[in-house]
C-alpha cells in the first residue's frame, strides 16, 4: 500500500519528459523502478534482521512509536538508499536526454539545452528517502502502523498525498493520480477483508486495546 503513496512522485519527476512515441515504455520503466525501490525498502531490514537474528518488534501499548525504531540497524538501508539514488538519477537523466534528442529533431531551440538537473535531483532524494523511511517503518508493529479500526486518516490523507500534492506542485496528470488513488482504496478494502478473515474473533482484552487505539487515531 505504501507503493501507491510513492509512485505518483516518481512519475511526476519524470512524466514531463516522456517522449510521445515512447510514452508507454517510459511509463512502465518508471513504475517498475518505483516498485523495485519500494520492495528493497522493506526487504533490506528484513534480510538484516535474519542475518543478525533479531525479530520484528511486537506491539506493546507501553512503548512509544519512535522507541521501536533502531537507527543503528538502518545502516544497510542507508547504503541501499545511496545505490538506488544513483540509479534514480541515471534513469531520470536517460529519459530526459531521450526526450531532448527526440524533441530537437527538426527544431532549433535553445530552451531544451538549458534544462537543469532539478528532476534528477528530486529522483535522487525520492529514491533515498523511500528506502530509508520504509526501513524505519519495518520496525513499527502493524498495530500502530496500520491499525484495524477504520479512521478518516486512511481515507482523507491519501487523497491529499496522491492527488493534490503531485497534481498542484508537480503538475502530474490528474487522471494518473486518480487511478493510483483508486488502487490504494482497493488495496485498503482487501486488507480489511484479510484482517477480518484472519482475526474473526477477539478477546475482551484485545477489544479494550483496540478501542483505546481507536480513540487515539480518530
Amino acid at each position: 500500500m505504501l507503493f501507491t503513496f510513492e509512485l505518483p512522485f516518481s512519475l511526476a519527476f519524470t512524466y514531463g519528459y516522456f517522449p510521445d512515441k515512447y510514452r508507454v515504455i517510459c511509463f512502465i520503466a518508471v513504475i517498475l523502478f518505483s516498485a523495485l525501490v519500494s520492495f528493497v525498502g522493506f526487504a533490506v531490514p528484513e534480510l538484516y534482521s535474519k542475518w543478525r537474528h533479531y525479530p520484528k518488534p511486537e506491539y506493546d501499548p507501553c512503548v512509544d512509536t519512535l522507541e521501536y525504531i533502531k537507527k543503528k540497524r538502518l545502516w544497510m538501508s542507508r547504503i541501499a538508499g545511496v545505490i538506488f539514488a544513483v540509479c534514480g538519477f541515471l534513469l531520470s537523466y536517460f529519459i530526459k536526454d531521450w526526450y531532448i534528442t527526440i524533441a530537437k529533431e527538426g527544431h532549433s531551440t535553445e530552451a531544451l539545452n538549458m534544462v537543469g538537473y532539478s528532476y534528477e535531483l528530486r529522483m535522487v532524494l525520492w529514491s533515498y528517502l523511500v528506502i530509508y523511511l520504509e526501513g524505519m517503518f519495518w520496525f513499527i508493529p502493524e498495530e500502530l502502523f496500520m491499525p484495524d479500526e477504520p479512521s478518516w486518516v486512511y481515507f482523507v490523507l491519501p487523497a491529499v498525498v496522491l492527488i493534490l500534492i503531485p497534481m498542484l506542485y508537480f503538475a502530474l496528470n490528474i487522471k494518473i493520480c486518480a487511478i493510483i488513488l483508486g488502487c490504494y482504496y482497493i488495496l485498503l478494502y482487501i486488507r480489511g477483508l484479510r484482517r477480518n478473515h484472519r482475526n474473526p474473533q477477539k478477546t475482551d482484552e484485545e477489544e479494550k486495546i483496540e478501542n483505546n487505539r481507536s480513540e487515539k487515531y480518530r
